[in-house]
């Protein structure tokens, strides 16, 4: 368990460094399902998201990453399509999750908070965690990077 922690730590920190990184940067593990997913890592990636797309395909979506653990709130201003916001620690646990957050068509927008310090959040089409199983205490893993 802690050979992986440690692998998954250089892994994403070797990606965190890299400025050549574009779409579908990597391949995330989870459930027994592959997602090929972008890396948002810099605080303007993280700001832009998913932000302004009209579709996610399927077997895809964005990993946030941050350099320490943090409370975070998301929002979907901007974001045109439904989707499933899945927030990990540290040991890239699912520590909590918030299905089907829908498009925020008026303001306010309705926040969708970590409850807890994470690292990295995934966020995947709508339904996408329920359908697969993705429960509470699962890890993903990184096991390609482009």
């Amino acid at each position: 368990m802690r050979i992986f922690i440690t692998t998954l730590a250089v892994c994403l920190m070797a990606l965190s460094h890299s400025s050549t990184l574009k779409a579908q940067d990597a391949q995330l593990s989870i459930a027994n399902h592959t997602f090929e997913i972008e890396l948002a890592i810099t605080e303007e990636e993280r700001i832009r998201g998913l932000q302004h797309r009209q579709s996610l395909a399927p077997n895809t979506g964005m990993l946030f990453i941050y350099d320490k653990p943090l409370e975070l709130i998301f929002w979907m201003k901007n974001t045109l399509i439904p989707l499933d916001i899945l927030y990990f620690d540290s040991d890239a646990t699912l520590v909590h999750y918030h299905d089907s957050a829908p498009p925020c068509t008026s303001l306010p927008c309705p926040h969708y908070p970590s409850l807890r310090p994470v690292i990295y959040v995934l966020e995947l089409n709508a339904g996408t965690r329920q359908r697969l199983g993705i429960s509470l205490g699962q890890r993903f893993e990184i096991i390609k990077q482009n």
